[in-house]
Protein backbone atom coordinates (compact mmCIF):
# COMPACT_ATOMS: atom_id res chain seq x y z
CA UNK A 1 0.00 0.00 0.00
CA UNK A 2 1.24 3.53 -0.52
CA UNK A 3 1.78 6.27 1.64
CA UNK A 4 0.33 8.63 -0.77
CA UNK A 5 -2.75 10.88 -0.08
CA UNK A 6 -6.05 8.37 0.44
CA UNK A 7 -7.75 10.31 -2.64
CA UNK A 8 -7.02 11.87 -5.45
CA UNK A 9 -9.53 14.24 -7.69
CA UNK A 10 -12.07 12.48 -10.00
CA UNK A 11 -12.81 14.62 -13.23
CA UNK A 12 -15.95 12.61 -14.14
CA UNK A 13 -16.18 14.81 -17.64
CA UNK A 14 -12.74 12.96 -18.44
CA UNK A 15 -13.94 9.06 -17.07
CA UNK A 16 -16.96 9.45 -18.93
CA UNK A 17 -14.88 10.55 -22.11
CA UNK A 18 -12.55 7.75 -21.70
CA UNK A 19 -15.20 5.35 -20.96
CA UNK A 20 -17.29 6.29 -23.25
CA UNK A 21 -16.31 4.27 -26.42
CA UNK A 22 -15.50 1.06 -24.64
CA UNK A 23 -17.50 -1.86 -23.88
CA UNK A 24 -18.98 -3.10 -20.55
CA UNK A 25 -15.96 -5.51 -19.74
CA UNK A 26 -13.49 -3.08 -21.63
CA UNK A 27 -14.69 -0.60 -19.20
CA UNK A 28 -14.57 -2.80 -15.85
CA UNK A 29 -11.02 -4.08 -16.94
CA UNK A 30 -10.03 -0.12 -17.18
CA UNK A 31 -11.71 1.48 -13.98
CA UNK A 32 -10.52 -1.89 -12.14
CA UNK A 33 -6.97 -1.88 -13.03
CA UNK A 34 -6.41 1.89 -12.93
CA UNK A 35 -7.80 2.05 -9.20
CA UNK A 36 -5.49 -0.89 -8.27
CA UNK A 37 -2.73 1.60 -9.76
CA UNK A 38 -3.50 4.27 -7.82
CA UNK A 39 -3.49 2.13 -4.73
CA UNK A 40 -0.10 0.97 -5.00
CA UNK A 41 0.90 3.69 -6.37
CA UNK A 42 3.09 1.42 -8.79
CA UNK A 43 2.82 -0.18 -12.03
CA UNK A 44 1.43 -3.55 -12.10
CA UNK A 45 2.44 -7.31 -12.59
CA UNK A 46 1.20 -8.41 -15.88
CA UNK A 47 -0.04 -11.46 -14.61
CA UNK A 48 -3.15 -12.59 -16.56
CA UNK A 49 -5.13 -15.33 -14.21
CA UNK A 50 -4.77 -13.06 -11.14
CA UNK A 51 -6.11 -9.61 -13.19
CA UNK A 52 -9.05 -11.73 -14.56
CA UNK A 53 -10.29 -13.31 -11.38
CA UNK A 54 -9.75 -9.44 -9.62
CA UNK A 55 -12.09 -7.96 -12.72
CA UNK A 56 -14.44 -11.05 -12.89
CA UNK A 57 -13.89 -11.89 -16.04
CA UNK A 58 -12.13 -15.16 -17.94
CA UNK A 59 -8.39 -15.18 -18.73
CA UNK A 60 -9.68 -14.72 -23.07
CA UNK A 61 -12.33 -12.19 -22.04
CA UNK A 62 -9.73 -10.78 -19.64
CA UNK A 63 -6.97 -10.55 -22.55
CA UNK A 64 -9.05 -9.50 -25.20
CA UNK A 65 -10.13 -6.49 -23.26
CA UNK A 66 -6.51 -5.28 -21.99
CA UNK A 67 -5.24 -5.62 -25.82
CA UNK A 68 -7.95 -3.50 -26.75
CA UNK A 69 -6.59 -0.95 -23.78
CA UNK A 70 -3.14 -1.39 -24.67
CA UNK A 71 -3.98 -0.41 -27.95
CA UNK A 72 -6.10 2.66 -27.78
CA UNK A 73 -3.38 3.87 -25.06
CA UNK A 74 -5.40 3.81 -22.18
CA UNK A 75 -2.74 1.23 -20.69
CA UNK A 76 0.67 0.76 -21.26
CA UNK A 77 2.72 -1.85 -21.28
CA UNK A 78 6.39 -1.01 -19.86
CA UNK A 79 9.47 -2.71 -21.01
CA UNK A 80 9.83 -5.22 -18.65
CA UNK A 81 6.26 -6.65 -18.59
CA UNK A 82 4.20 -4.41 -16.10
CA UNK A 83 0.98 -2.64 -16.91
CA UNK A 84 1.09 1.30 -16.16
CA UNK A 85 -1.13 3.97 -17.36
CA UNK A 86 0.31 7.56 -17.92
CA UNK A 87 -2.95 8.74 -16.45
CA UNK A 88 -1.92 6.92 -13.19
CA UNK A 89 1.37 8.56 -13.33
CA UNK A 90 -0.06 12.24 -13.97
CA UNK A 91 -2.40 11.77 -11.28
CA UNK A 92 0.01 10.41 -8.37
CA UNK A 93 2.21 13.12 -9.53
CA UNK A 94 -0.46 15.50 -8.60
CA UNK A 95 -1.21 14.09 -5.68
CA UNK A 96 2.36 14.01 -4.56
CA UNK A 97 2.69 17.72 -5.63
CA UNK A 98 -0.64 19.16 -3.09
CA UNK A 99 0.46 16.99 -0.30
CA UNK A 100 3.97 18.96 -0.21
CA UNK A 101 1.75 21.94 -0.33
CA UNK A 102 -0.15 21.15 2.25
CA UNK A 103 3.28 19.32 4.18
CA UNK A 104 4.30 23.01 3.72
CA UNK A 105 1.55 25.36 4.78
CA UNK A 106 1.16 22.76 7.86
CA UNK A 107 5.15 22.83 8.80
CA UNK A 108 5.43 26.60 8.52
CA UNK A 109 1.85 27.03 10.67
CA UNK A 110 3.46 24.84 13.22
CA UNK A 111 6.55 26.92 13.44
CA UNK A 112 4.56 29.92 13.48
CA UNK A 113 2.47 28.26 16.06
CA UNK A 114 6.24 27.52 18.23
CA UNK A 115 7.39 31.42 17.48
CA UNK A 116 4.42 32.86 19.11
CA UNK A 117 4.59 30.32 21.92
CA UNK A 118 8.00 31.04 22.50
CA UNK A 119 7.57 34.84 21.78
CA UNK A 120 4.86 34.44 25.04
CA UNK A 121 7.19 32.58 27.08
CA UNK A 122 9.89 35.76 26.69
CA UNK A 123 6.81 38.06 27.39
CA UNK A 124 6.32 36.61 30.44
CA UNK A 125 9.68 36.58 31.54
CA UNK A 126 10.01 40.22 30.31
CA UNK A 127 7.17 40.82 32.77
CA UNK A 128 8.17 39.21 35.64
CA UNK A 129 11.89 40.40 35.40
CA UNK A 130 9.99 44.06 35.35
CA UNK A 131 7.90 43.09 38.28
CA UNK A 132 10.98 41.96 40.48
CA UNK A 133 12.70 45.18 38.85
CA UNK A 134 9.70 47.33 40.24
CA UNK A 135 9.89 45.45 43.66
CA UNK A 136 13.75 45.92 43.92
CA UNK A 137 13.62 50.04 43.28
CA UNK A 138 10.44 50.50 45.46
CA UNK A 139 12.73 49.02 48.20
CA UNK A 140 15.80 51.17 47.43
CA UNK A 141 13.37 54.38 47.19
CA UNK A 142 12.13 53.31 50.62
CA UNK A 143 15.73 52.59 52.24
CA UNK A 144 16.52 55.77 50.95
CA UNK A 145 13.68 57.80 51.95
CA UNK A 146 14.36 56.21 55.59
CA UNK A 147 17.84 57.40 55.78
CA UNK A 148 19.19 60.44 57.76
CA UNK A 149 20.54 63.17 55.44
Amino acid sequence: MSSKLPWTKLFADKWILDLACLSPIECNVYIKLRLQMLYTGEPLLNDMKVWANYTGCSVKMFMKALDVLLKTGYIERLDDGYLWSLQVAEELNNSNESLEKVSKTSRSKRLSERAQKAAQARWENIKMMLVMMLKLLSMMLTVCLTMPI
